[in-house]
């Protein structure tokens, strides 16, 4: 399993998308993003720029996004219209969250990793994976 939350989901993309053909045999069960900006125009202009193709590595056998309606880095958090199924017919499953972190000092921050972490659903997959 690979979660990436934030800008590290454009990392995550990028090396995948880089490392697929050099890594025979490279599987990522479940590619879990959380509070991703990879669905804003500016960040898909630049991987189309970079030469990558807005698809899903082949590497990856799952792929879920997850995402907060409130939270501002991932205002365009349906990924699956953006992003083409992989050679298998994986594609991008969205999923709205609810995120619902607090800081200490009482102020809602609804891109926190603390928070996505949280939910019932990204705790579930994790779940799922560890098959505990």
């Amino acid at each position: 399993m690979l979660i990436a939350h934030s800008m590290g989901s454009i990392v995550a993309f990028d090396v995948l998308s880089a490392v697929e053909s050099e890594i025979t045999g490279l599987s990522i069960q479940h590619f879990v993003t959380v509070g991703s900006p990879l669905g804003l125009h500016e960040v898909k202009e630049r991987i189309r720029k970079e030469g990558l193709p807005l698809q899903v590595s082949d590497a990856v056998v799952r792929w879920t996004n997850f995402a907060n309606r409130k939270d501002k880095v991932a205002l365009e958090s349906r990924l699956h219209a953006d992003f083409r199924a992989n050679s298998r017919g994986v594609g991008v499953v969205d999923q709205v969250v609810i995120n619902g972190y607090v800081s200490p000092s009482g102020k809602p921050s609804h891109h926190k990793i603390y928070g996505y972490l949280r939910t019932p659903e990204v705790s579930l997959a994790i779940h799922e994976l560890m098959g505990t």
